[in-house]
């Protein structure tokens, strides 16, 4: 397989004569190192390990990639020291097919970089979210009717008679005259003497306000109207649904 390939704990370079690379880039916040172990026992298969910049140009520190041989089954390691700022490692394998013979292929294990920082700094959490704990790895979202700014500790509650917010949010919004889109209406199952009631319902969560100028206020609801007939191939049983014609009608 042309491919570096995961073998459990250790990766295992490729067995044909292509060449082929793992690549790791990395941003160095000081100079560290990075240090890897290793099992390459066929001197038919060429192992460097080398380091560029982010300007493709080869770093000193791997003036000598070519990686030594090591003994059957036993690991090997090497470590090259890294400069600050942009590093890219290269593991590359190039193989030599000699007639049939199959080429043992390179294991790689461990790789450890060192002077990669941690966050040195913590992030204040984004509007319309908070964080009330120290440690947190990140920040909560405001509850509904709530806002928040910038590196909040908590949101502050909205005059929920004026305003309303969505969850997340960064700031209230006043609450629009209520209008026909913010209600619905429903029939209640028929009765006996064929009759349903109109009923009407805020539609959830209600953000509109009734005492504005100009806005609707919610219809009355119980007025009964006649039901609509059944569909064709139900009847009305003098139930409050309608009901299959039975086999033969």
């Amino acid at each position: 397989s042309s491919s570096w390939t995961p073998r459990g704990n250790y990766i295992e370079s490729n067995r044909d004569d292509c060449t082929v690379s793992l690549i790791y880039a990395v941003h160095l916040k000081k100079s560290g190192s990075v240090f890897f172990e290793y099992q390459y026992i066929d001197n038919n298969i060429f192992f460097e390990f080398f380091i560029q910049n982010d300007q493709c140009k080869e770093m000193e520190s791997t003036a000598d990639k070519w990686v030594k041989l090591t003994d059957n089954g036993e690991w090997g390691s090497h470590s090259v020291t890294l400069k600050s700022g942009s590093n890219i490692l290269y593991w590359r394998t190039t193989g030599i097919l000699m007639g049939s013979k199959v080429v043992k292929p390179v294991l790689v294990k461990n790789i450890t970089i060192e002077g990669v920082a941690y966050t040195s700094e913590c992030f204040a959490c984004k509007p319309g979210t908070f964080s009330d704990k120290p440690g947190a790895s990140g920040c909560q979202v405001c509850p509904r009717d709530t806002y928040s700014e910038k590196g909040a500790k908590e949101c502050t509650k909205c005059k929920e008679e004026m305003y309303y917010a969505e969850e997340g949010s960064s700031a209230c919004t006043e609450r629009p005259p209520c209008t026909s889109k913010d209600f619905f209406q429903i029939h209640t199952p028929c009765d006996k003497e064929g009759k349903t009631q109109i009923m009407y319902k805020w539609i959830e969560p209600k953000i509109c306000r009734e005492d504005l100028p100009g806005a609707l206020t919610l219809p009355p609801s119980g007025e009964r109207q006649d039901c609509p007939p059944c569909n064709p191939g139900f009847y009305n049983n003098a139930s409050s649904s309608c009901t299959p014609c039975p086999p033969g009608t």
